[in-house]
């Protein structure tokens, strides 16, 4: 996938501050990217994702936990990219709640590391961490590069929100740009980790928070933030083997 393919729709992804559908005063809840049924089903497919990965024959498992036959999986076009995009969705909306029980609300730049690894936590939590490279690479395909891409924009911005960011100029595309790049790439490195406790993901996560802080003291514009995060992101599951 040549760089300049996936450049333009983060770009477009990044490109202006979205309203807000969730975790806010004026809209307090966000609906997930499925109806009720379909998410029934889809939570009972992550239980199956350490046996089956993130897979049609995952989702067609979480067919029969809920009594629906196998065909019942039409329901899901999109197939893996279903649930793909249904769990990380799933893990940003309940970031809120994690970092309320951390109090890591409103606590300004100093918290966003920290929120961060709160949110990758999370693939430790749900069991997926040995999945991840499945899932990243199915997320690198051309015609799924703009949903991931979606997702890595509003992941962005909801930690720069929660942790308190009332930013209305230029700092608002540099923040989201950066900390995409920061993600990312630490979810990347996360998926070949085998230290204790994830103890490396963490010391590479504090690594790439200082090394985007330093970039982000040159950079000229918004535009070198996006291809910085592109360029990473592509850089790094290509030489993870994830992207041929």
């Amino acid at each position: 996938m040549a760089l300049r393919t996936t450049t333009r729709p983060l770009l477009s992804a990044l490109a202006r501050p979205t309203a807000r559908s969730y975790h806010s005063i004026q809209y307090p809840a966000d609906p997930l990217p499925h109806n009720k049924r379909q998410q029934s089903i889809l939570d009972a497919a992550l239980t199956h994702v350490p046996t089956y990965g993130f897979s049609s024959e995952c989702i067609a498992a979480g067919c029969r936990d809920n009594g629906y036959l196998d065909a019942t999986t039409n329901l899901f076009p999109r197939g893996a990219m279903d649930l793909i995009s249904y769990f990380f969705a799933k893990e940003r909306v309940a970031l809120k709640g994690k970092a309320e029980k951390e109090g890591l609300i409103g606590g300004g730049g100093r918290v966003v590391g920290e929120l961060v690894k709160l949110r990758l936590k999370g693939n430790v939590e749900a069991g997926v961490v040995g999945e991840l490279s499945q899932a990243l690479a199915i997320m690198a395909m051309p015609s799924n590069v703009p949903i991931a891409l979606k997702e890595l924009s509003l992941l962005s911005d909801e930690i720069w929100w929660l942790a308190g960011d009332k930013s209305v100029d230029m700092n608002w595309y540099t923040k989201r740009g950066s900390l995409a790049a920061i993600y990312g790439a630490t979810e990347i490195f996360m998926t070949k980790d085998s230290s204790p406790d994830y103890q490396e993901t963490w010391k590479f996560l504090e690594h790439r928070l200082s090394d985007v802080h330093k970039l982000g003291s040159v950079a000229g514009g918004f535009a070198d933030y996006a291809s910085f995060t592109a360029g990473s992101v592509i850089s790094l599951l290509r030489s993870k083997s994830l992207l041929k």
